[in-house]
């Protein structure tokens, strides 16, 4: 299901509404990279600068991929070793802590907290004991998650460390409904992970796509797709706000 500006109809899971009075937390889990931080365009920067050093005059297009995974799609120019050797050398980089905001982002987050509905953030970086999935080597270092936090920290995303869940795509809807708190909307940008959280757990899922995410242009049963988070507000601020009626938020502040 794709969006239409302004004519989105409201579709709520059948499991979310089956719900006990007051089950839900006026809560959204809203992934990280390519739908608050533009994630992709910064390891692109990050790789051709090295590669540049080396002096060889090889190019690579990162945001021409149209698979998740970038050495699955050949125009890409990057095997999967050199993937997973890129990717964890950034995530200890002074880029991977500046990475630039999807546009209007901030501001769009800004609205939900005005509105009663509080983020969560769950974005999938590694902690030191976590292994490259390439390269089979632990990231050690253990930096990249406190990049993570500081970033949204000093942005005014995040009050406390525990606004923001480090986990792994395929936990996240186990997070959401399996921890302390019980969150029915993920908004993310990985159809995999959005379909995980309809199909398997029934939960409400919103994806975000734009021009440089060739990998999600395609529609999916049970997803809801916008341009951005900032597109996306006044949907999540809807079902809020319908959940707050038919009594099935923890509190009624969502608006």
């Amino acid at each position: 299901m794709s969006s239409k500006k302004g004519k989105t109809e409201i579709v709520i899971p059948k499991n979310v509404l089956r719900k006990p009075a007051r089950f839900w937390d006026a809560t959204a889990a809203i992934d990280v990279d390519e739908v608050v931080l533009k994630f992709t365009a910064g390891l692109q920067g990050y790789v051709q600068k090295a590669l540049d050093n080396e002096g060889t005059g090889r190019k690579v297009n990162l945001l021409a991929s149209t698979t998740y995974y970038y050495h699955a799609d050949p125009e890409t120019g990057l095997t999967r070793d050199e993937e997973g050797f890129y990717i964890r050398e950034f995530f200890a980089s002074r880029e991977f802590g500046s990475l630039a905001f999807c546009d209007g982002a901030k501001q769009g987050i800004a609205v939900l907290k005005k509105s009663g509905i509080q983020p969560l953030f769950i974005t999938n970086v590694p902690g030191a004991m976590d292994t490259s999935g390439d390269q089979h080597q632990p990231y050690s270092w253990g930096t990249a998650q406190r990049l993570r936090l500081k970033q949204l920290s000093e942005a005014g995303l995040v009050s406390v460390p525990e606004d923001v869940i480090f986990c792994s795509a395929h936990r996240k809807p186990v997070e959401m409904t399996e921890k302390l708190l019980r969150v029915p909307i993920l908004v993310d940008d990985r159809p995999s992970t959005l379909v995980t959280a309809s199909e398997d757990y029934g939960l409400i899922a919103i994806g975000i796509r734009t021009n440089q995410t060739r990998y999600n242009q395609r529609n999916h049963e049970g997803i809801v797709w916008f341009n951005s988070l900032a597109e996306a507000v006044p949907y999540i601020r809807a079902i809020f706000k319908k959940l707050a009626q038919l009594g099935l938020l923890k509190t009624s502040t969502a608006r």
